[in-house]
């Protein structure tokens, strides 16, 4: 007889009884590893959608690298840089550089009746990608180039009472102070308060005729990158390229991890987070698993040494219980991966479980996992599993099958 075929009567035998020490213990062997599955997998699909979510929103709003001159990193009244077609051109030849897009700021102040806010108005041009700053948009649409248009966030909407439509005295600076009546186009909401509490998006001839600037001048570029750049790589290559050209002493690059540490520190613990969440699941597992399999061998220890009696070796018997274990094992991963996948499913589609945005940066729980990722974790439990099952196996050596039957 076949170590599957006694495998599967024994198995079947206890995981047919309602009641029974066994049949409990097959349970909570089943559970630990269905939990184990359905929660780590749902760990890094959270984090994964979160760092992504996240960084997706910063580097739509910032793009991968902006060239800006050094004293922008200590004032928003900045110097502008030239951007020449040279260096334009050395720029787009870089393998892994997607687009190129000059945008120009100045810092001022919103006036209503009854309030005041301080802002940065944020010009960008006809070369700028739009795309993201569109999806963004919750009323109207971004302004119109060679207008006096502009878009402001929803925070700044509520605070100062604007809606679509308004139109609004801005007040501005640059050595000296100037005004400008702009016209509420639309209003956008990034959930990322760095943006939504300072930024007004406008045309960038706009921002250049309030700072006196020619229309080659601008705050900076900003760089978008290809989805599988070497990135190292191409901002090395794109360092070498702004200082390969003479009168560019004083740029610099940023990314947004120069630009907010906090929120990309912020990522980091996220990951220390899942560390300890995938070390408790694992201990989890394994301890159901190590305390089932005992209970079983113990209340079998009678079948043990009857079949030892009946000439099996230590290795046959070893197999028929590891048969036994693969039918628990595969049953805690078809439901480990039923409640993970389902509730990922429910949360990408539905979004039932929400956040604050205020504190999140985003109103709902993103979550976000590859096919690739799901097999790896499945693998991973399954090889911690039958690592685990070496543990209660030691016990099926030592049954002496003399004193079973005489116990009998």
């Amino acid at each position: 007889m076949s170590t599957r075929l006694i495998a599967k009567r024994i198995y079947h035998a206890i995981d047919g009884r309602s009641k029974g020490i066994s049949s409990l213990a097959i349970k909570i062997s089943v559970s630990g590893i269905a939990l184990g599955i359905a929660v780590i997998m749902l760990s890094f699909a959270i984090i994964l959608g979160f760092k992504n979510e996240v960084k997706q929103k910063i580097h739509g709003f910032t793009s991968d690298v902006r060239i800006c001159n050094l004293d922008y990193a200590t004032s928003y009244a900045a110097s502008p840089i030239t951007t020449s077609e040279e260096l334009e051109t050395s720029l787009s030849a870089i393998d892994g550089v997607a687009h190129l897009q000059s945008y120009s700021i100045v810092p001022g102040m919103i006036k209503t009746a009854s309030d005041f806010q301080g802002m940065v108005l944020k010009g960008i041009g006809d070369d700028y990608d739009t795309l993201y700053l569109s999806t963004s948009m919750v009323e109207g649409r971004l302004p119109a180039h060679g207008g006096n248009g502009i878009a402001i966030s929803k925070a700044l909407s509520s605070k100062l009472g604007l809606g679509t439509g308004d139109d609004i005295h801005a007040y501005f600076f640059n050595k000296t102070l100037k005004a400008r009546k702009l016209h509420i186009t639309g209003i956008y909401q990034t959930n990322i308060n760095e943006h939504d509490n300072l930024f007004v998006i406008t045309d960038k001839d706009v921002v250049n005729r309030i700072n006196s600037w020619s229309d080659d001048e601008a705050t900076g570029l900003e760089i978008l990158l290809k989805p599988d750049a070497p990135r190292d790589k191409v901002l090395d290559d794109i360092y070498a390229a702004i200082h390969s050209h003479p009168g560019n002493e004083d740029m610099t690059m940023e990314t947004p991890e120069d630009i907010y540490p906090e929120i990309f520190s912020w990522l980091d613990v996220l990951d220390a987070n899942v560390t300890v969440i995938l070390i408790l699941m694992i201990g989890l597992s394994a301890f159901s698993i190590v305390s089932g399999l005992l209970i079983i061998l113990l209340e079998k220890v009678n079948t043990i040494g009857i079949l030892k009696a009946l000439g099996a070796s230590n290795g046959f018997v070893r197999r028929v219980f590891s048969d036994i274990f693969t039918y628990i094992v595969a049953r805690g991963v078809l439901w480990g991966n039923l409640i993970g996948l389902g509730l990922y499913a429910l949360q990408k589609l539905l979004q039932p479980f929400r956040l604050n945005p205020a504190i999140y940066y985003v109103d709902h729980v993103p979550v976000d996992i590859g096919v690739w990722l799901v097999l790896a974790i499945n693998l991973a439990v399954i090889a911690i599993s039958f690592a685990v099952f070496l543990i209660p196996s030691i016990m099926i050596s030592r049954v002496n099958p003399t004193k079973t039957m005489k116990f009998d």
